[in-house]
């Protein structure tokens, strides 16, 4: 019982096949083109969750503008900007509870109607 030994033949590509010339199409060097880009809006979803939205700019102009709406190069950071500013948002609204200690009756019954209307917090 001998061991059979597979034969391994080489190919040649000539390029003068439909592969060859697909595969001349797509192996080339690696050249980087900044457009279309990718951009990321960290978004407060109502059950509190952070999600985050994604959209494709074309060129330079638009991916000005969306960054001056709140758009950002990474999905990262789009995240971490909704989560400061909602840890911003409870600190002012810590704030503005415990003023609120120190208001009359009438102005902490006002809050309190405020407050049970709303399921965000109050900074105000």
């Amino acid at each position: 019982m001998g061991v059979r030994k597979a034969s391994i033949m080489s190919v040649v590509r000539t390029g003068e096949t439909e592969y060859d010339r697909e595969q001349a199409k797509w192996n080339k060097p690696y050249v980087f083109v900044p457009f279309p880009a990718m951009l990321y809006r960290g978004v407060l979803q109502s059950n509190g969750a952070t999600s985050v939205e994604e959209r494709i700019v074309q060129n330079e102009a638009d991916q000005l503008v969306a960054m001056g709406v709140g758009w950002t190069q990474s999905p990262v950071t789009a995240k971490a900007r909704v989560e400061t500013s909602e840890n911003d948002i409870s600190q002012a609204a810590a704030e503005a509870a415990a003023a609120a200690v120190k208001m009359s009756g009438k102005a902490q019954r006002e809050r309190a109607v405020r407050d049970a209307s709303t399921h965000r917090q109050l900074t105000d």
